[in-house]
């Protein structure tokens, strides 16, 4: 082992640092533009982080991939002599960043590969480019821009070369095994991209660069010729069918011009009607099942994949069919959507809203919004939250109703007399259903699963907003008109079902064995009951049938009163989910649906 000057011994681990990072190369030149690439991209990250959440930041690849990126940014300031080369990477690569940044703020994404060769097209949304920018981007061009300015004349030995790769290599290295650690930099990429809260950590995980290169080199599950051959002719069907069979139901008197259609969160039917320790889970849904205008489907089977909700969304919304691979609305936002938004502004001229307590990340709802034919979409940046259960911080669902109540009677939101479509979303139901001691109104003495016992007093809790939000509806002048669709997104209990049917005799009358979510139809023009099994793709049907419009999508499903609706077993759920992949993931419906 060698000695230092002083006569002491000089540890490995110095020698290893002095190797690495040799005074030769970090000078103070090369220091200080190093630097100031690395805080550019931790300013992206900050800001980018701010449009989706922070979750990221704790990640130890958010600082690690980026000081190597910044090693290789600032290699003008050891070839050249001169600043300027230097700040025109700097200024370059700041400016790819925040045209990133402003894409993301709009679509909660990094630019996809293809969209850089579109580039002329930009000039037409001028206006949209510009409103996206905010002061606060300059924090991304200041560290560069300062260091450049502090960077000082050139002392860079030709030697440092060599050190230059070796450090290089050492940090590539590094960066190898980080991405090891999730199975490779691409895998996790592809997987993070199907994942509700963290489609948008790519950019910020692995820099904007490296994500931009697992997109370009993606290898996409095509859909086969065979599949689309199927698909086409699975909807050449279904709109033959439509044209010469299936018939909306009578006008109703006064005619149902608007729509409220509340998806709930992890609602599903067997709560409703039952009573524990002599307390009735749902009084309020009860109350509305007693109406004789109420049209109740029990038994609606759920058919969310692994997007869930937004699986929801577009099951019921637009009589489509999940897709098998990935999230669709990760995936295919630009895929032509049939919606209840598009039908009811075809056939009445309806505005429609989406109010949703969520971020408009959350599933990249806020792109797949517009793709429905959303005209003004609603979300947690625009409620007051200071009302909340745990965390990620959402407005309970009595203050979200309370909120849209407010904005309804002011007319911020749907002013009497407006045709529309509006659709809620709760999430107070989310897993794990906790909700504060405090804030409960059931009263539970004996001991049940776990998880039992907080589905129920979240049940309960939703309940309450839900008669809140009705109550409010009913007094307004155009109710006659309107028909609200009551409705679980997917169901709650998933994995913990037959854990808590097997607890007890008792366990196994009160909770379905089956995956079944309730569709509920306030002021419906039918009244009445129905208890066979029907999926959730006939929840698009059956709505725009009780509202009495023929669409122009009928969905892959059929409408509860239709007399195909029998043939709607589980043996066509298979062809339903073949075509509705094929559909989506091959844009079939391009140009087959005139709105």
């Amino acid at each position: 082992m060698k000695k230092s000057s002083t006569g002491t011994e000089t540890g490995w681990w110095k020698r290893l640092w002095a190797f690495l990072l040799p005074r030769s190369l970090w000078t103070r030149r090369f220091a200080v533009a190093w630097a100031g690439c690395f805080f550019s991209i931790i300013a992206f990250d900050l800001l980018w982080c701010y449009a989706t959440n922070f979750r990221p930041m704790g990640f130890l690849s958010t600082y690690v991939f980026p000081a190597v990126l910044s090693l290789v940014l600032a290699i003008p300031s050891v070839t050249c002599r001169r600043w300027w080369p230097q700040l025109i990477v700097i200024l370059l690569f700041d400016a790819l960043l925040e045209s990133n940044l402003m894409y993301c703020r709009t679509y909660l994404e990094a630019i996809p590969p293809s969209s850089y060769m579109l580039a002329g097209n930009v000039a037409q949304f001028g206006n949209s480019i510009f409103s996206s920018i905010r002061w606060i981007d300059c924090l991304i061009f200041v560290p560069g821009i300062l260091a450049v300015v502090l960077m000082g004349k050139r002392k860079v030995k030709k030697e440092a070369a060599q050190p230059y790769l070796y450090t290089l290599g050492a940090g590539l290295l590094v960066c190898i095994l980080i991405s090891f650690c999730h199975g490779g930099m691409g895998k996790h990429i592809t997987e993070l991209k199907n994942e509700c809260y963290k489609h948008a950590f790519p950019p910020v995980l692995y820099t904007l660069p490296c994500s931009f290169v697992a997109d370009l080199t993606e290898t996409v599950s095509k859909v086969s010729d065979s599949d689309i051959a199927f698909a086409n002719a699975f909807v050449e069907q279904r709109m033959k069918q439509a044209r010469e069979q299936e018939q909306p139901l009578a006008p109703a008197s006064p005619t149902r011009k608007n729509l409220v259609f509340i998806i709930v969160e992890s609602l599903e039917s067997w709560p409703i009607g039952q009573s524990i320790e002599g307390q009735a889970i749902t009084p309020n849904l009860n109350r509305m099942l007693s109406d004789s205008t109420t049209w109740y489907a029990r038994n609606v089977l759920s058919q969310a994949g692994k997007g869930r909700s937004i699986d929801g969304q577009l099951i019921m919304t637009t009589g489509l069919m999940p897709t098998n691979n990935y999230v669709f609305s990760m995936r295919y936002t630009d895929s032509t959507y049939p919606s209840l938004a598009k039908e009811m502004k075809h056939a009445l001229g309806a505005t429609s809203y989406l109010l949703a307590g969520d971020r408009p990340n959350s599933w990249n709802q806020g792109v797949i919004a517009s793709s429905f034919g959303i005209e003004q979409g609603i979300y947690r940046e625009h409620w007051d939250c200071s009302e909340s259960f745990g965390k990620p911080v959402h407005p309970t669902d009595k203050s979200l109703m309370s909120q849209i109540e407010a904005k309804m009677r002011t007319g911020e939101i749907w002013p009497e007399g407006e045709t529309a479509l509006v659709e809620i979303k709760t999430f107070t139901m989310h897993f794990p259903f906790v909700i504060p001691v405090e804030k409960r109104t059931i009263k539970l003495n004996k001991t049940y699963p776990a998880k039992l016992a907080e589905y129920i007093q979240a049940t309960n809790y939703t309940d309450g907003a839900l008669g809140q939000i009705v109550s409010y509806l009913k007094q307004r002048s155009d109710w006659p008109e309107t028909m609200v669709v009551i409705i679980g997104d997917h169901e709650g209990l998933a994995s913990q079902r037959q854990e808590i049917r097997m607890d007890s005799p008792e366990m196994a009358q009160l909770v379905d064995e089956g995956m079944y979510v309730p569709m509920i139809v306030l002021n419906s023009p039918r009244g009445g009951r129905l208890d066979r099994e029907i999926g959730q793709v006939d929840v698009y049907s059956t709505t725009l049938d009780l509202m009495g419009i023929k669409p122009v999508w009928p969905g892959l499903g059929y409408s509860a009163f239709s007399p195909l609706s029998g043939s709607n077993d589980a043996a066509t759920q298979p062809e339903q989910q073949r075509a509705g992949n094929a559909i989506i993931a091959a844009d079939l419906l391009k140009g087959k649906l005139k709105y």
